[in-house]
């Protein structure tokens, strides 16, 4: 355990700029682990609290969404003009690009999984309605992504492992389908632009394994523009092709994680995905995990 000093610079390194606030007894702890490009963060601490202000805001950091749930203890978030109580096995959601607190009356552990918000790909209207809710209240779609964020927290140490950053990028893949249910389920209706990203982004993740799998293709198998594509891909934060890339590392990513593609080639799982060009795909593998393909296998797989 440490004190508040070496847990405010512990919590501000690993996550984002943030304000917290106890008394100078307080004591805690911090654990944490990336995978892929997921961060996930253990905390166990005394009462606290934490602000995420517009000034933390405005100093250069990434944006992220946090899936937190509660192990032991509860707390107040809010963000939005909302505000929910959650306890333990409760599920939060809050975007780091806006202002957020937190209150913790009382000693408390938590899991935390922090992810780019540039990869879950979501509209800030599906996000608005679904920050500062508890999804483990009448969600059931939610209970897989509960369950699985319960074993990982009891058995955090092990995300060091090959079979714990497996199912660490199961808990991620879940993340986007579980929010964007969660929104429609608090009232926010997809209208017939947004059903359309919806098929949109489940005909990019059908075909990564086509080389020529680029916004003509899509526009041409969804009987729209090129241009009316690029259009409704404006209100998130990368581009066709650039979700194209992103997707397609993802998956040669958790394939290589994979021990059972351990025989294969990794220039055959980066065709696989769509990634035919062994240097390319290199420098994009290591540009977006911080790894070369041959150096994570390497780790995770070894």
């Amino acid at each position: 355990m440490i004190g508040l000093k070496e847990f405010r610079f512990a919590v501000n390194s690993t996550v984002v700029p943030l304000r917290i606030d106890a008394l100078e007894s307080f004591c805690g702890a911090v654990k944490m682990h990336n995978v892929g490009r997921a961060t996930f963060v253990h905390i166990s601490a005394d009462a606290h609290s934490v602000h995420r202000t517009e000034e933390l805001i405005a100093w250069p950091s990434d944006a992220y969404v946090k899936v937190s749930q509660i192990i032991e203890g509860h707390g107040v978030l809010c963000q939005d003009g909302k505000a929910v109580h959650f306890g333990q096995g409760d599920i939060v959601i809050y975007d780091t690009s806006r202002p957020y607190d937190l209150e913790f009356p009382e000693g408390c552990t938590l899991l935390v999984v922090m992810v780019p918000k540039d990869d879950l790909a979501l509209s800030e209207n599906v996000l608005a309605h679904v920050t500062a809710i508890s999804l483990t209240r009448g969600f059931s779609v939610s209970a897989a992504v509960a369950a699985f964020l319960g074993e990982l927290a009891r058995n955090f140490d092990e995300l060091g492992t090959r079979a714990g950053a497996q199912l660490a990028e199961m808990v991620v893949a879940m993340i986007r389908p579980v929010l964007v249910a969660a929104a429609e389920d608090a009232g926010f209706a997809l209208d017939s632009r947004a059903q359309l990203v919806r098929k949109i982004d489940a005909f990019i993740d059908d075909h990564l394994n086509d080389p020529d799998l680029g916004p003509k293709r899509i526009a041409q198998a969804h009987f729209i523009s090129v241009r009316y594509l690029h259009q409704l891909f404006s209100d998130r934060a990368t581009t066709v092709a650039g979700a194209i890339k992103g997707r397609r590392l993802d998956r040669a990513h958790a394939l290589l994680g994979d021990p059972s593609s351990s025989s294969q080639p990794i220039s055959v799982i980066a065709a696989s995905c769509g990634l035919s060009d062994a240097a390319y795909f290199s420098r994009a593998f290591k540009e977006r995990f911080g790894l070369s393909p041959s150096a994570f296998r390497r780790t995770f797989v070894a």
